[in-house]
């Protein structure tokens, strides 16, 4: 079998290592497949002993010297990436990096720069996507062996130039940073299979080089397997793990054979283990484990609400799931999404509710500084800790790749905006950061004598275009990005799209005629529209407070009693509501019974258009 290697960067400053490292990498592959007893016959036309240049390796597919080619980019656009990835590299692993004092390898920093520069200089990766081209023509391999940087300069020729460049071959992807989120959104925020055979991503969770998970890419020829090797970023790590063998490299040399077998088994799967249509994922919490945090009352009684409502709304009870209090850890809410979201196909329809505490925490930069705000949905182990609780970063993984005809609805009945326990009012669902904290959001102003909020640089400030009315590209801005324009907003996947409106329509249309061209789209083509985004209804404004109701004895959340009734009341009138006729239905309801709070609802035009949980 021809088998084709792409490398990560850095060979141009050593090239002695490329005589190591080609017969480093088929050796290793072929010593994994042996102990388990697998045939992998590799092509090797000029025989052991001849170690060629670089570019004339029948095997390596070469691109130093295009990169070599291209000067440092410089500028403020250039250092901000590179500040990104180093920060992603830290806020993986913060207690390393404490345990440090801040140092960051140099290896890591270079590699930083060369990122960096792919992302800011078209003209290199116009360069580099020809080289691959060519190359891959010209060399014709059964079976592409591509780590890190080397990944990600193949998936981006795939994407944007030639999608059926490789349709008749095997892809085998390790260490790489396409499914950095920095990086996802110069792919429009969202991520798709390429034509081939069958693509196997290996993933390390302990690989430092700015490596994440691509468990969210969706297709039938696409399998992530995690490997966690001790090697890190090592590509020989990664090759000769033992699952490796059994999962890749048995499956090539079985070649057709598992191809066909593999297609069989999983048809034979989703008729014996069908997915519903509807699931339901409802999360209350009153108690928290971390005795600053007030209990709640009528968090749990929300999700037993809800649930009767969507069971006369036409849900069965089996497609119910409730999540209370000890059981609503991070961990377990997260194992549920997996649940909640698993194999959703077009058209399916998923509610993900929460009732509980909210928080808004700010994230820091290299520096130590506050550089934007996260709202956090606060778990029940929540300790206002880096990694605690369920970010947007992290609650994206799961919905952004979702199929756009897909109907994921999520209801927040908390706020992000500080609260506090009082007898003397409602309860409010939102807590109030440690002082440490909170300090760090705030400045002293002299002349007042006054502690005030510290101003945060906006995310995205070319996130609309100059065109749009000031007030209304205020409104959206709010919505996407907080009224600051600093914040990280549940179920918004804003750091999918950190782009300027004109780039980021521009990656789009860019795709789009490539899709259109290879049919490579899962499905066979259509618009991309970057990342998918729910409906989401959320219980106040961002600077107001969700507060609780006491109905009789009972409590619940207001704005969760006040949306089920006006959807009873609505349905007793004959014809259902759309979603947005129902956010201002439970508006006017919370206004009748005394509260201030004024829901907000979040979707595309069409969504809000459609008739509530209608075909």
């Amino acid at each position: 079998m021809r088998f084709m290697y792409v490398h990560g960067v850095g060979f141009h400053e050593k090239p002695a290592t490329l005589k190591e490292w080609v017969p480093a990498w088929s050796g290793t592959i072929q010593a994994a497949a042996q102990r388990i007893g697998v045939n992998l016959p590799m092509y090797d036309p000029l025989g052991e002993d001849h170690l060629p240049s670089p570019p004339d390796d029948p095997g390596l597919l070469y691109y130093e010297d295009v990169i070599a080619a291209h000067p440092e980019p410089s500028g403020g656009e250039y250092l901000k990436v590179v500040g990104q990835l180093l920060a992603s590299y830290v806020s993986t692993r913060l207690g390393e990096f404490l345990g440090t004092r801040g140092l960051i390898p140099d290896e890591l920093k270079w590699k930083a720069r060369q990122v960096a520069a792919w992302v800011i200089n078209d003209e290199l990766r116009a360069d580099l996507r020809q080289r691959v081209i060519e190359e891959i023509e010209a060399k014709q391999p059964e079976v592409i062996i591509a780590h890190s940087y080397g990944g990600l300069i193949l998936y981006d020729t795939l994407l944007f130039e030639r999608p059926d460049l490789i349709d008749k071959t095997w892809l085998v992807t390790m260490g790489t940073q396409i499914g950095n989120a920095l990086l996802r959104r110069e792919f429009g925020g969202r991520q798709e299979s390429v034509a081939c055979k069958h693509w196997f991503n290996l993933y390390n969770p302990r690989d430092p080089v700015f490596v994440a998970s691509m468990a969210h890419i969706r297709g039938a020829n696409y399998t992530q397997l995690v490997t966690r090797h001790g090697e890190g970023h090592s590509g020989t790590g990664y090759l000769g793990f033992g699952e490796t063998a059994e999962r890749v490299w048995r499956p090539i040399s079985l070649g057709s054979r598992w191809l066909r077998e593999n297609t069989r088994s999983r048809k034979i799967f989703q008729r014996a283990a069908p997915v519903p249509e509807r699931r339901a994922l409802l999360i209350g919490i009153d108690r928290y484990a971390d005795p600053r945090i007030p209990t709640l009352g009528g968090c749990v009684n929300d999700t037993y609400l809800l649930s009767a409502a969507l069971q006369e709304q036409g849900f069965e009870a089996h497609e119910i799931r409730l999540l209370h209090n000890e059981r609503a850890t991070r961990d377990g809410v997260l194992e549920r999404l997996d649940w909640l979201l698993e194999d959703i196909d077009s058209g399916a329809e998923r509610v993900l509710a929460f009732s509980g505490h909210g928080d808004q925490v700010p994230v820091y930069d290299l520096n130590g500084e506050p550089d934007h705000l996260d709202e956090v949905l606060v778990t029940h182990d929540y300790d206002f800790e880096a990694g605690s609780g369920i970010r947007d970063d992290t609650l994206y993984e799961w919905y952004a790749n979702l199929p756009y005809e897909a109907r994921l609805m999520m209801i927040l009945d908390c706020c992000h905006s500080g609260g506090s326990d009082r007898d003397s009012g409602p309860l409010i669902r939102a807590v109030s950061s440690p002082g440490d904290i909170a300090h760090r959001q705030l400045c002293w102003v002299e002349d007042e004598q006054m502690w005030e909020q510290r101003g945060l640089p906006p995310l995205n400030p070319d996130f609309l275009d100059s065109k749009r009315k000031s007030r209304k590209k205020a409104e959206e801005l709010a919505l996407y990005y907080g009224s600051s324009g600093s914040s990280r907003r549940i179920g918004r996947a804003s750091m999918l799209r950190d782009l300027s409106d004109k780039r980021y329509d521009q990656i789009r249309r860019s795709l789009d005629r490539a899709a259109a061209k290879g049919k490579s789209r899962e499905g066979g083509g259509g618009r991309h529209l970057g990342p998918y985004l729910p409906l989401i209804y959320m219980a106040c404004q961002e600077h107001e407070k969700a507060c609780e109701y006491v109905h009789g004895a009972v409590s619940y959340g207001a704005f969760t009693y006040s949306l089920v009734q006006a959807l009873r009341d609505a349905g007793d009138g004959g014809e259902q509501p759309t979603y947005a006729a129902l956010a201002k239905l439970a508006t006017r309801k919370l206004q009748r019974i005394g509260y201030a709070q004024n829901p907000s609802i979040l979707g595309a035009p069409a969504q809000l258009r459609r008739r509530i949980l209608s075909s």
